[in-house]
Parts: C-alpha cells; structure tokens; sequence
C-alpha cells in the first residue's frame, strides 16, 4: 500500500466531503429505486443495531473515556468494526471527542450549536481545524501498534465489510433468486443507506442534543438529555447525565432512561470479556 499517500488522504476534508455527499446522492438513488422493502429494513435495521453500537460503545466510551477495560483482541474488534462507519479510525476520533469535553460550548468547541446547527451537525466536518484536531496523537491510544496501523488504514475495513455485503446478497441470489436479494441490494441496505443513517444519528447527538432536552445535571455546558436521540442512539441522547459523569459506561441512570449500549458492556463484564467497568460517581475525567 506504499502507492497510496494515506496520511495526506486522511487528511484531505474536501475528498471527505465529497466522499460524504457520494454516499447521500447513493442513498437517495437506492431509496427510489428499491422504494420501501421488507427485507430491505430489516437487513437495515440489523445492520444499523450492531453499527451504532461500535461507536457508542467502542469508540465513544472505550476509547474516548475508557469507561471500561478489556483485552488487545476485543479492543481490536471494537476499533475495526467502529471504521466500518467510515468515521475515520478510532484515535482520531477520540482525540475530536476529547476535545469537545474539553470545550463543550465555548468557542473552540468544533461542533456546538453555539455556531448554529448545521455546524454542530455536520458543518464541523468540512473544516480544516477538525483535522488538525484530530490527528494530534493521544499517548494512551498510540502505544498499540495495531491501532495506529488502522487509524492510517482507516478505509481497509469498511471495504471488506461492503464486500462481504456484496458477496453475501450474491450468495442469496445463486441459492433463491425468487428472493429478490442480491449483491447490489444488500450493499445498499446493508452499506449505503446504513451508513448515512449512522452518520447522522452520530451528529444528532453534537447537534440536538445541546439544544432541546432536559437538563437535570448543572454542567458547564448546553448538554442536554433527549429521549428520541437516546432511542435512536442506543443511550447516547441522555447526553447531560454523560457531559456529567464523562468516564462512565452508564448514561441511563435507570429504568425510565433506557441505555442499550450500557446493557451490552453490562452483558460482556458478565461473560468475563470487559472488565473494571467505570459508572457514575466513579469518574476521573
């Protein structure tokens, strides 16, 4: 891969954003031209569940606040998989996330509604400083080879992810083709549409939520906490409970704030495969 100048395309937020509007002109077309489709929200649907769990849970509270411990192979899954959003690899988006709890709402703050909404949704991504932001080494994610190697290498995952989508919906075609499944159909469902779809339920999170919700914690910033994006963000909308207790694993604070993302760590701290999980009252940062 020494043919590809991988730093200066990581780099590169014009390709990105080019990139981005590709995928929301292909979602459009699929949109149209499968038109609403059973099997297609479903394969959605499954997609989208264990996608937006791999950035609420891996990059967001493992690698961003280290709200749980585990080990080198299961935080190597959690990082490939968290690429396959094509949200960049797992350090520099820790580094934009930490460096938006360093700033929630001021000034420097890259993505806050303070700037007006589009920029907290997706405006943000479009600006150089968010690059310079995020490709500033952080000491506790680079001493893991492997994890420096995937954030340069970025785009390696998704691109077998979608293959294996394709390959997949070529399989169900040679076996049932009264199905109506093939590869095309499950890389739009599956890939495309599931990636934008992801997309912005991220960005709802910097926009919506420090704008509209309830503020039961006193923070220093706009966070608030917001039943829809919580529903749709698998936990992630109670967003003032977590700009409290930054480091926890916990954001629903009970049964009346449902935490998907939280039951899943609780699941795997029972099995033995996280451990050391932090929850509120039990933060450093």
């Amino acid at each position: 891969m020494t043919f590809l100048n991988v730093d200066t395309l990581n780099r590169h937020y014009q390709f990105h954003r080019a990139l981005r509007w590709l995928f929301h002109l292909g979602a459009l077309w699929g949109l149209l031209h499968y038109s609403l489709s059973f099997f297609g929200l479903v394969i959605l649907a499954l997609n989208y569940l264990i996608c937006i769990l791999s950035i609420t849970v891996g990059y967001h509270r493992y690698f961003s606040h280290k709200a749980f411990q585990t080990s080198r192979l299961i935080q190597f899954a959690m990082a490939c998989l968290g690429c396959c959003q094509l949200q960049g690899g797992p350090i520099a988006w820790s580094a934009v996330h930490r460096h938006h709890h360093r700033f929630s709402d001021e000034k420097e703050d890259l993505h806050s509604p303070v700037q007006g909404f589009y920029q907290a949704h997706m405006g943000w991504l479009l600006s150089s400083k968010t690059y310079e932001v995020a490709f500033k080494p952080l000491k506790d994610l680079t001493q893991f080879k492997e994890l420096v190697w995937l954030d340069r290498y970025n785009f390696v995952p998704p691109v077998i992810y979608f293959a294996l989508l394709w390959l997949g919906g070529f399989w169900v075609e040679m076996i049932n083709p009264a199905v109506g499944i093939d590869g095309l159909f499950l890389l739009f469902w599956g890939g495309i549409l599931r990636t934008v779809v992801v997309w912005h339920a991220t960005w709802s999170v910097n926009s919506v939520c420090h704008l509209w919700g309830q503020q039961p914690h006193q923070t220093h910033d706009n966070s608030k906490n917001n039943l829809w994006i919580a529903l749709l963000v698998q936990g992630e909308g109670w967003h003032n409970n977590h700009h409290k207790y930054p480091s926890s694993a916990r954001n629903g604070m009970h049964w009346l704030e449902p935490d998907v993302s939280y039951g899943l760590i609780w699941l795997l701290e029972r099995v033995g495969l996280v451990w050391r999980v932090r929850r509120p009252h039990e933060n450093s940062v």
